[in-house]
């Protein structure tokens, strides 16, 4: 009986090995997500809708052969600064954007449609100089994407249907779009030294360590922290006052109205308070600068001026990082001096044992 069962499966599996060679595995397959282009491109400029054609926000992705930087400015109103996380997808999205769908259209169904000379456009710079592709942004339909005229990529009777999403974040505050970090860490990256100095009334406090990562018995890469004299710092410590430095980041920009001037300032303030100096692998030396003698308002929170090497001028962080930072060194200080402690502790003396002699 068993025999007999074996020969049926066999002979199946035999007869759907044929069958799969001569008529393949089948036709159905998952269709992928469509998209319109994959296109790179050096500049993103947006202009709203209105008789006013001004481009309000400008994006520029500098590329090299390790990573791309960013830079955004709204011209005639804001500086350009560094670009953060959201312009880095802006470039990103428009590199693939999603096509959910193309429809012919008569010349009467454009002002239905929110396509006008007024309507919000994109421009998409393959380079810097040269011709954008213009995105005409027309209204919204239910399922929330926009209907998109896209010169010269597409003809005039045609639109294609874009997620909404892509072309709302140009109505966003131009802070959103600032890089607020002023230490930047690529995928691939950690401090490799760090040392912070800070003033007190009570006198200067200061402490450096470094980072050295080693591999496990599994192989993994293990960070270990080292003091200045080669003392290993307790992992946690260490990384609680890194991260805290991490924290260091602009609160609001030197060109945010309302806050004060950061720079008369920074004058008046007249020293350092904090000086950090920290080196990420591969890349130079940091300098952050903190001066805490005055202090603006910036909403509900108050906020010192501060100075790095990443870029010229003077920025406004959170008043009360100082008090982090000190706090951070404090609890590494007395780790350490348990540590310490421990080690200088006499150990038990251990009772003597003697042999006792039968009576």
């Amino acid at each position: 009986m068993n025999r007999r069962i074996g020969l049926i499966l066999g002979g199946t599996a035999i007869v759907v090995f044929l069958a799969l060679l001569l008529i393949g595995p089948g036709t159905e397959k998952q269709q992928p997500d469509q998209i319109i282009w994959k296109k790179e491109f050096e500049k993103i400029e947006y202009i709203p809708a209105g008789a006013n054609r001004k481009v309000t926000l400008s994006m520029v992705r500098h590329g090299s052969l390790t990573r791309d930087d960013f830079t955004v400015e709204a011209p005639g109103q804001y500086q350009s600064r560094r670009g953060g996380f959201n312009v880095k997808n802006t470039f990103s999205d428009f590199a693939k954007p999603r096509n959910m769908g193309q429809y012919k259209i008569k010349p009467e169904q454009e002002t239905e449609l929110g396509l006008s000379p007024e309507c919000a456009e994109v421009l998409l710079y393959p380079t810097l100089n040269s011709e954008p592709i213009r995105l005409q942004i027309g209204k919204k339909n239910s399922a929330g994407n926009s209907f998109v005229r896209i010169d010269p990529e597409s003809k005039k009777d045609e639109v294609v249907l874009i997620p909404a999403y892509l072309f709302d974040r140009f109505t966003r505050p131009i802070k959103e779009f600032r890089e607020q970090r002023l230490l930047v860490y690529p995928t691939d990256t950690y401090t490799q030294e760090l040392s912070v100095k800070v003033k007190t009334p009570a006198g200067e406090k200061s402490y450096s360590m470094r980072q050295v990562r080693e591999k496990n018995k599994e192989g993994v890469e293990m960070p270990r922290w080292l003091d200045s004299s080669g003392q290993e710092i307790p992992v946690n410590q260490a990384n609680g006052l890194e991260n805290v430095v991490r924290e260091v980041q602009i609160l609001e920009y030197r060109d945010t109205i309302g806050v004060g001037n950061a720079d008369e300032l920074w004058n008046r303030a007249g020293e350092d308070t904090t000086v950090i100096k920290a080196k990420i692998k591969g890349q130079d030396e940091t300098i952050i600068r903190l001066r805490s003698r005055y202090a603006v308002q910036a909403g509900t929170d108050s906020a010192i001026p501060v100075q790095s090497s990443i870029e010229p001028g003077t920025d406004f962080v959170r008043a009360t990082i100082e008090k982090d930072i000190l706090d951070r060194m404090e609890t590494i200080f007395e780790a350490l001096e348990r540590k310490k402690a421990e080690a200088n502790k006499p150990k038990p003396v251990q009772p003597e044992i003697r042999e006792i002699a039968p009576k």
